[in-house]
């Protein structure tokens, strides 16, 4: 059984409530910030922003705040409660102070009434949920949470998303549609132009689009969902993490490669037991119920064609790869099972490059562990794969209820 891989990832997420929901001379936010990445983050401070009216200077109260300091930093109307973690280290899975949240009052010197409907931050909610409006910096000025208090002059940025093809599980030059009930496991979706989650849609970290984005009912992002214009949203949408459009993002270029097959064409009869060694070749077809056994090395096909009930095994050990590019077309017929060796298990130590006019078609119920990469044009799953993988392509399909994890080393 293959497991999750573990990766260095900061990041973390901000709850908060507000105590003075009935009280309209006193605003009394609760909040809390948890570590829902891989590494520690010390000497970090967070921002809660609101608006005092007609030039009102504010009153900041601090009534729990055991783990950092608090100030109050603005002028004219727009003020900023500073949050200040110096000296203070969050791990991960740790939340700071704890789920009752730090507690603070904020209000006028002479009590008059406060206008919390135009507070950045404050969400009128009596239960705690995610804030997204509550931004966190690291001790440097990196911001690695939330939403900044919006300049119509300059619009606010999301954090820099690392340009390492290594953060995306699915991403893409043109277009990314992870379809209905599609569930992407270990990394963020990502297209440098266009990105979609369909319907009922489960993407255990962020999706990001160079251009435009569409998440259809009851998508699930269990992270960011940020864009270079436009993000459009049908009923029932969840982003546990920032929503952002209109953002500066960096993306990852997909390497390119020239793919030079051989003049050999080569057969593995129907039933027959074969072992594929490295090498040029023209064309490769394995017919029903055959076993084809692949070893170490580079290959290069204009076409590789399996047909339906075949065993692929690919006999690989700790320091090989298996590196396959493809001309023309390669294509997975029903019921194909590809697997390592008894015993083994090293994602991505099995790649797939396939260039320009490649067809790529995976169909009915293929088990598949590697990495695939898809330089050029656009490839589809269709019907039943469970895939342990990480896919780079122009353009990418993900049709109804396909399973996609990405492990990493």
């Amino acid at each position: 059984m293959l497991t999750q891989a573990t990766f260095s990832e900061i990041s973390v997420r901000v709850f908060s409530r507000e105590e003075g929901v009935g009280h309209n001379q006193l605003s009394r936010p609760r909040v809390y910030i948890e570590n829902i990445g891989t590494e520690p983050v010390s000497n970090f401070y967070c921002h809660y922003y609101f608006t005092a009216e007609n030039g009102k200077t504010p009153v900041l109260e601090d009534y729990y705040t055991p783990n950092c300091s608090v100030s109050l930093v603005g002028s004219g109307n727009d003020y900023i409660v500073k949050y200040d973690f110096n000296g203070t280290t969050l791990q991960p899975q740790q939340i700071v102070p704890n789920q009752d949240g730090n507690s603070i009052g904020i209000r006028y010197h002479d009590w008059s009434p406060m206008d919390k409907s135009n507070d950045f931050s404050c969400n009128m909610s009596e239960l705690i949920i995610l804030n997204g409006n509550i931004s966190v910096f690291l001790s440097d000025g990196t911001q690695i949470y939330g939403n900044e208090l919006p300049d119509p002059q300059n619009p606010p940025q999301p954090p820099p998303v690392s340009n390492r093809l290594g953060n995306f599980a699915v991403y893409s030059n043109e277009f990314s549609d992870i379809r209905d009930r599609v569930e992407i496991k270990g990394g963020h979706v990502g297209s440098a132009v266009y990105a979609e989650a369909g319907c009922d849609a489960v993407l255990s970290a962020g999706i990001y689009s160079g251009k435009n984005m569409f998440l259809r009912e009851r998508a699930v992002i269990n992270g960011d969902a940020i864009a270079s214009e436009s993000i459009h949203k049908q009923n029932n949408v969840v982003i546990s993490g920032t929503e952002r459009d209109h953002a500066q993002i960096d993306f990852p270029v997909l390497e390119t490669k020239t793919v030079t097959f051989g003049t050999l064409d080569t057969i593995a009869g129907n039933g027959s037991s074969f072992v594929l060694t490295p090498g040029d070749y023209r064309d490769f077809q394995a017919f029903s119920n055959s076993v084809i056994t692949i070893l170490p090395g580079e290959y290069s096909f204009r076409k590789f064609l399996i047909e339906p009930d075949i065993q692929i095994v690919l006999n690989v050990s700790e320091g090989e790869t298996i590196e396959f590019n493809i001309g023309e077309e390669i294509r997975f017929a029903d019921r194909t099972v590809m697997s390592f060796e008894s015993g083994t298990q090293l994602p991505f130590h099995f790649v797939f490059t396939v260039h320009k006019q490649v067809s790529f078609l995976l169909v009915m119920t293929l088990r598949y562990t590697g990495y695939l990469q898809h330089l050029y044009r656009r490839f589809m799953f269709i019907q039943g794969q469970i895939l342990t993988a990480r896919y780079m392509a122009d353009g990418l399909w993900l049709n109804r209820s396909r399973r996609f994890a990405n492990l990493r080393f």
